[in-house]
């Protein structure tokens, strides 16, 4: 199969590698007090309530403050911490929860500014929260918590109160996420006075009060964050984060290799292998509920039979793309559940062998005749994207369907996986932002925009809400093994990986903690 792989080692190499200088040292500023980080994807906006992808939720939770986060897990190296399950106060003090499970009363820290002096308080949280509802994008998404919020109650400057349609065990671990961030309204509001001109500032500005403030911010290019005296957490590690976007494979890897990043993200997993002699760096690979997918339209003519679907899991090379492309950073599965849920059943999502014979016998059965073009979108900046499109490009080929290859910047992307309505195929680094099954299955499985198969059966949907109602774990397994099943026989998406979170870091960096929800750069640093 490396006749497969070669094509798109050589695509990568061709492409003319962008500019990033660097940053500059600002008079009176210690280099010591100075973290580089190099990022493969620019973020589709800087508005936390509008962004979609892990990458982005990540970034911005470093300056947009949630009532609620994870707990830190210690008993791993200082330098590869990650976050654990237990949900910790926040800019929620504490709370409480009604013995229905509908009602969550809030209390907020006191005496808490945003960067402009505004206090940081019950109202501002409602005012973030309502805009999040009227724009209905992934920040409503979130504080629905996969429930109904039927109101938000804001009784004095340090209480809310929120009342939800049904239980929802999964509400604290939403409000971890950024989606649900509170924003300074008196910032926004010298800025617009409408929702639409507020978004459109909002989209390259700041507007938070978490660990950092955005200093500058060059789309595409560059973020310099600085330390925000007024956050109410732990001190940054790093009073100045310069933040370089950085879409080249090439040039990110020969600046994590020259010591000209201190921490460099979004490696093509060839190029992080490439650095494992290397005495300078040391490369940070931590399990995680995260994988790469293969979208298959399944409302689309042809990708609406069953049996054509099928074909093409058995026409892609998973232990190849495993091999070569995941490089020891991956592992194999074939289901609707990643081997890092409790969910996941080993025996029933066995990866589907590479058999191009069985892929052509599928294809007749199916009664597709003549050849497929279809379109597959990739993320500008995915690296490990643009290798799995040209593999399949190339095999694919031989069984009459033509890939039109199309990178997407940040912005055109999280369009294309947010629409309703899938005409294309589109490959995914994904993972939920709350890693569990139910909140999976909430957007992955059930009808909803971020289901990026458009894929829906009566029969797994009903097993998917006795799931979540069910408090037995045993039997939620019952559940979950029949929905595998099921999703198994309709094979509604090509799955490539199941994937470890995977950084790369000068030597002398000490400190590294992974979020699956976010990127903890307040964390980070010598």
């Amino acid at each position: 199969m490396k006749k497969h792989f070669l094509p798109a080692v050589l695509a990568a190499a061709l492409v003319v590698p962008s500019v990033f200088a660097g940053p500059k040292k600002e008079t009176g500023e210690s280099l010591s007090d100075l973290l580089r980080i190099d990022i493969s994807t620019p973020p589709a906006s800087l508005d936390p309530q509008a962004v979609a992808s892990l990458e982005d939720l990540g970034l911005l939770s470093a300056f947009y403050p949630t009532l609620t986060k994870h707990g830190i897990d210690t008993g791993h190296p200082a330098d590869a911490r990650r976050e654990n399950a237990a949900i910790v106060p926040n800019l929620a003090e504490s709370w409480e929860i009604s013995p229905d499970g509908k009602r969550y009363t809030f209390h907020l820290r006191k005496g808490v500014t945003f960067p402009s002096g505004a206090p940081l308080d019950s109202a501002a949280v409602k005012w973030s929260w309502d805009r999040a509802f009227a724009a209905g994008n992934m920040g409503a998404y979130f504080l629905s918590g996969g429930s109904q919020v039927r109101s938000v109650e804001t009784p004095d400057a340090h209480t809310v109160i929120v009342n939800l349609a049904n239980r929802t065990p999964d509400y604290l671990a939403a409000l971890t996420s950024v989606g649900t961030a509170v924003l300074d309204r008196s910032v926004l509001e010298q800025h617009g006075n409408t929702a639409e001109e507020q978004g459109r500032w909002l989209s390259s500005h700041f507007a938070g009060g978490g660990a950092y403030v955005v200093e500058n911010y060059e789309p595409g290019v560059s973020l310099t964050l600085k330390a925000n005296p007024a956050y109410w957490g732990e001190k940054p590690r790093h009073g100045t984060v310069v933040i370089g976007f950085i879409p080249d494979d090439a040039t990110l890897l020969l600046r994590a290799r020259n010591g000209q990043a201190d921490i460099t993200l979004g490696l093509s997993k060839q190029s992080t292998a490439s650095l494992r002699n290397n005495a300078d760096v040391k490369i940070i690979s931590i399990p995680s509920a995260t994988w790469t997918l293969v979208s298959l339209p399944n409302r689309l003519p042809p990708f609406d039979n069953v049996k054509f679907r099928e074909a093409l899991t058995y026409a892609t090379p998973q232990s190849d793309l495993v091999s070569n492309v995941a490089l020891g950073y991956g592992e194999a599965y074939f289901g609707p559940f990643p081997p890092a849920f409790a969910a996941y059943n080993a025996d029933l999502s066995r990866p589907r062998p590479f058999d191009l014979a069985r892929a052509r016998q599928l294809i007749a059965e199916s009664g597709v005749r003549g050849s497929v073009d279809v379109d597959l979108y990739i993320r500008e900046g995915v690296n490990d994207q643009q290798q799995i499109a040209v593999v399949l490009q190339d095999i694919w080929k031989g069984l009459g369907i033509n890939l039109n290859i199309r990178r997407l910047s940040a912005a055109e992307y999280q369009q294309a996986v947010g629409a309703d309505e899938k005409k294309w195929l589109l490959i995914r680094f994904d993972g939920p932002s709350i890693p569990t099954p139910g909140w999976l299955a909430a957007y992955d499985i059930l009808t909803s925009p971020f289901n990026q198969s458009n894929y829906h059966n009566s029969d797994v949907d009903k097993l998917v809400l006795a799931a979540a109602d069910e408090p037995l774990e045993a039997k939620r397994q019952e559940y979950y093994d029949q929905i595998t099943r099921l999703w198994i026989a309709d094979s509604p998406r090509i799955v490539a990986f199941a994937q470890n979170y995977t950084a790369v870091a000068r030597k002398d960096i000490a400190h590294f903690v992974f979020g699956q929800n976010d990127l903890l750069i307040n964390l980070w640093g010598r």
